[in-house]
């Protein structure tokens, strides 16, 4: 069943809902159960995770990255050739050496001995290419995951794959609070059903 027909459907008396008739179950067989929302407490920020938009945003980043890459390689590889060969000149000698001096400047988070490209005198461009693109394309590998267990979750609730998570985690959220709301209307009924009973008992008694 959907969870959407738990809020909305009737039980078998056509005055009671599922939701008052699970919950009066509940209330009979394991009250602990009455406090599950405390272990999904995170599904209010996980309703503003759009997946779908993330995975895409990342997918573009890595292919960015790998473009960044390719042009750091070939960019060091007329680096290394300036530096090794007399006859190559270089255009504007202040500007190539502010550049330089930028580039050594930058975080690059990868020594140039990790570097697994097999080149040596790597510049400080390339590595941090190389780190920028290592670090999206294992981002991308736990947001696919991430994307996976999500559908998977949505096949185990019955829900259509192509929900976005925004929608389904607020439908969730919203369960939450109807099942919250009708916890307290439950458990006042059974109270006032139970004072009139003591009150029958005691009318008798008399």
């Amino acid at each position: 069943m959907h969870i959407r027909s738990i809020l909305q459907t009737k039980a078998f008396d056509n005055k009671t809902t599922v939701l008052q008739y699970l919950v009066k179950v509940i209330r009979l067989t394991n009250k602990d159960v009455l406090k599950f929302q405390e272990e999904i407490q995170y599904v209010v920020f996980a309703k503003s995770v759009a997946m779908e938009r993330l995975l895409t945003f990342t997918k573009q980043l890595c292919q960015d990255s790998r473009i960044i890459a390719e042009t750091a390689s070939k960019q060091g590889d007329k680096y290394r050739t300036c530096a090794t060969d007399p006859k190559q000149k270089i255009i504007d000698v202040k500007s190539q050496r502010s550049s330089v001096k930028e580039l050594r400047q930058m975080a690059t988070f990868i020594d140039e001995k990790d570097v697994p490209i097999g080149k040596t005198d790597t510049t400080h461009f390339e590595r941090f290419a190389l780190f920028a693109k290592l670090e999206l394309q294992k981002a991308l590998g736990v947001i696919k995951e991430a994307n996976q267990t999500y559908i998977s979750m949505l096949e185990y609730f019955g829900e259509d794959t192509k929900t976005p998570a925004p929608d389904f985690f607020g439908v969730i959220c919203q369960f939450i609070d109807a099942f919250d709301l009708t916890s307290v209307l439950v458990e006042r009924d059974e109270e006032m059903k139970l004072k009139e009973a003591r009150r029958a008992l005691a009318k008798e008694a008399k």
